[in-house]
């Protein structure tokens, strides 16, 4: 099966990045990887890995589509691209799947999807039904999977032993609002309560501004999650939207109990007084974060445990690459 992956960019490292090399190194059965993307530029991470790529552009999925290749696109403006030169250059024989990660609200007649797509939550197919007009057995859902990383013979200690530590772990954006979190929450958690930011974006130095030296919050930076979630009691998720959280399912992997909101997308991998707390406003994220378990308790055991469970049974990287051969496999493409 050769698989020929399309995505904008890997200037830069993040989430939907890694589950698009994911997919393509668990997928591609002949060679390595090919990867076509708008940008030239690829991070050092990625650059090191065993993976070819290639710009997108005519050329070049004429050469592949001539090879078999099917093409998996990971972005709306690229999969409108190849069914539009599809139907006008290749007689609407391109063999393309796309990839939806997040849901949209504009630019509907401007986008256009194959018969073949995927979805990566249940809330990110409602959306290509609902506002794209998609007919409902044209999108599968299948969620984003992730290589189990975690070690239980890992004996990295807790940061602070005498604290509650929460990652809010995520890109600085607006979008995941800790801005707006600091600013709601500050002044007003208990003194053993640690809240860490564990990433970076254009509104990192507006976070710092709002945080001011309170020692309460903590940024981080980038961190190498696999390495330091040990340290930490919960993982936190406040967005104002998603695809499907990729650090949620992180959390979970590794047996952290997760603090979110109602949105759809995080009720899809936390269920509330299961696996984790979902709070409606802000002043639910107070109480429920003054009020947590204590990581030394039977009920924070409990939650630590659920919150694993939903990871081995929904979110593992074998179930997911499974289902995506299983899909490639039921389409007759004559």
């Amino acid at each position: 099966m050769k698989i020929i992956t399309v995505f904008p960019s890997f200037a830069n490292k993040g989430g939907a990045e890694d589950i698009a090399i994911s997919i393509a190194q668990g997928l591609n059965t002949d060679g390595r990887p090919i990867i076509l993307q708008h940008d030239t530029a690829v991070c050092e991470q990625y650059g090191n890995l065993n993976v070819e790529f290639e710009k997108f552009n005519v050329a070049n999925v004429r050469k592949y589509h001539k090879q078999g290749g099917i093409f998996i696109s990971h972005h709306r403006k690229s999969t409108t691209f190849l069914i539009l030169i599809s139907k006008l250059l290749f007689f609407n024989k391109l063999r393309v799947i796309h990839v939806a990660h997040n849901t949209f609200s504009s630019l509907k007649n401007f986008t256009l999807f194959p018969q073949y797509n995927i979805a990566v939550s249940k809330t990110v197919k409602e959306n290509m039904i609902s506002y794209f007009g998609l007919k409902e057995h044209y999108v599968e859902v299948i969620y984003n999977g992730l290589h189990d990383n975690y070690n239980p013979d890992n004996s990295c200690a807790r940061i602070n032993g005498n604290t509650i530590n929460v990652l809010f772990l995520g890109r600085i954006v607006p979008e995941k609002r800790q801005i707006e979190f600091v600013s709601a929450t500050k002044g007003k958690l208990n003194k053993n309560i640690r809240i860490y930011f564990g990433g970076k974006g254009k509104d990192f130095d507006n976070l710092r501004s709002t945080i001011n030296n309170n020692p309460q919050y903590v940024m981080l930076g980038l961190i190498d999650v696999y390495k330091d979630l040990y340290k930490f009691d919960y993982v936190c998720l406040f967005s104002e939207k998603e695809g499907l959280p990729l650090s949620l399912i992180q959390g979970g992997m590794f047996h952290k109990p997760l603090l979110t909101n109602d949105i759809p997308q995080c009720l899809e991998i936390n269920i509330d007084g299961y696996g984790g707390f979902v709070c409606h406003t802000w002043d639910d994220v107070i109480k429920c974060i003054n009020t947590v378990p204590s990581p030394d308790s039977m009920e924070y055991l409990n939650y630590s445990n659920n919150s694993r469970a939903i990871f081995e049974k929904l979110f593992n990287y074998d179930a997911m690459i499974r289902n995506y051969k299983k899909y490639i496999n039921s389409i007759d493409w004559n």
